[in-house]
């Protein structure tokens, strides 16, 4: 929080002629991947509370700090039991061998570790606490606002030399989000179920309760993937899945609240998943973010946008506490297309982002960073 903290002032209190409040959910402990949930840093709540006052000042309206036992940990307990309960009586050999081509035996019913629920979970149950905080407060105070930005601790924006035009730019950009009601995301993918290698990347989807009524194609052009886009419950299909990128969303106020109940989305998809694997069909892995949040816009019925990206993600200097796509993908190409920042000082990370802006200059920080020796 304290590295991405100035981006963050930078990207919504420098913001002439617009009021931003800010609602946090933060939890007791820190980690740094999936699968670290057994070696947590505990955290001071007292200094934790501190921290976020200094970083977000009066714009902070509210701010929750919760533990990973109590009320969240029961939940989790709640699912495991209904999960092992199921998969202890029920040995099921999947009926579609067309799907089997293509998938593994590690699905959602088969082999989920105790970590991945906590993991995945938290952040959905931290994402509602957040919108709830929100909707309590224009309640109280009626007042209904104009976008709400979601985003994460471990997210920079983008630096800018001109003031002049990073306010320009910052204004159309933002401008631009409160056209249409609906979620914006930098990605929108859908991904037929089965068919690993086909992406279909889009610029917008629109649905309703027959199907899908408007649609916009970035590549590839043709769309032939499936018949429906619900099934009889009126359920998201397992036909495909829709993956939107989830570092930072935005929506209007009314699709924003929909975020409350997100928890509410994950336990649709996964019962979904019950009633599949007790008849014998073969069910997805437990599903990312980006396939979570796909999965709840078409559950609402909330249209959904392409944006183009104003953020950068970053990653633990440390190599060990990276994920495994971190790893696998530890160089400079790789993290500039993804739009990755290494956490530094906040000078340090400004000089990687003129790194990525011009390629003319040198690529010190980088190489360092990395590990690699300087040219």
């Amino acid at each position: 929080m304290k590295e991405t903290a100035p981006f963050f002032q930078q990207e919504f209190f420098d913001f002439p002629g617009h009021k931003v409040d800010v609602f946090i959910h933060a939890w007791d402990r820190l980690g740094y991947s999936p699968g670290c949930e057994g070696n947590l840093e505990k955290l001071n709540h007292d200094q934790l509370q501190n921290d976020i006052n200094d970083a977000y000042g009066d714009n902070l309206k509210d701010v929750r700090i919760d533990s990973a036992e109590g009320d969240f940990e029961q939940d989790i307990q709640a699912w495991e039991q209904v999960h092992n309960a199921i998969k202890k009586f029920h040995k099921t050999k999947y009926n579609d061998s067309e799907v089997n081509k293509f998938l593994t035996s590690e699905r959602v019913m088969d082999n989920v570790h105790k970590d991945q629920w906590s993991y995945l979970f938290g952040q959905y149950y931290s994402l509602s606490r957040a919108i709830d905080m929100k909707m309590r407060y224009a309640h109280k105070h009626n007042v209904k606002y104009d976008l709400v930005i979601r985003t994460r601790t471990d997210i920079a924006y983008q630096w800018w030399e001109s003031s002049k035009n990073y306010r320009r730019y910052k204004e159309e950009y933002y401008q631009n989000l409160v056209k249409k009601k609906g979620i914006y995301a930098t990605y929108i993918n859908l991904k037929p179920f089965g068919s690993p290698d086909n992406v279909y990347s889009l610029s917008h989807l629109e649905v309703d309760n027959t199907g899908i009524s408007s649609i916009g194609y970035r590549y590839p052009r043709e769309f032939n993937y499936c018949d429906t886009v619900f099934n009889d419950s009126g359920v998201p299909s397992h036909t495909c899945q829709l993956y939107l990128k989830d570092w930072v969303m935005y929506a209007d106020d009314e699709s924003a609240n929909s975020w409350v109940d997100i928890t509410g989305s994950y336990y649709t998809f996964l019962f979904n998943q019950i009633v599949r694997y007790k008849g014998g069909k073969q069910v997805n892995y437990i599903t990312s973010g980006e396939a979570l949040n796909g999965f709840h816009a078409l559950l609402n019925r909330i249209p959904v946008y392409r944006t183009p990206n104003r953020s950068f993600k970053l990653i633990h200097p440390d190599i060990s506490l990276r994920t495994t796509w971190s790893k696998k993908n530890n160089n400079y190409e790789n993290y500039k297309a993804d739009h990755v920042l290494i956490a530094s000082d906040y000078d340090c990370m400004v000089q990687q982002q003129k790194d990525y802006q011009n390629e003319e200059c040198s690529f010190y920080t980088h190489k360092e960073l990395l590990g690699e020796s300087k040219q």
